[in-house]
């Protein structure tokens, strides 16, 4: 994995708990 994948992960997640949504829900 890169580090700007990596990153976009923790991002997507940190949104999932914003919203209260799963990071595969975001991800699509």
């Amino acid at each position: 994995a890169t580090i700007q994948g990596l990153a976009s992960m923790k991002s997507a997640e940190q949104v999932a708990k914003l919203r209260g949504k799963s990071v595969e829900e975001i991800l699509g």
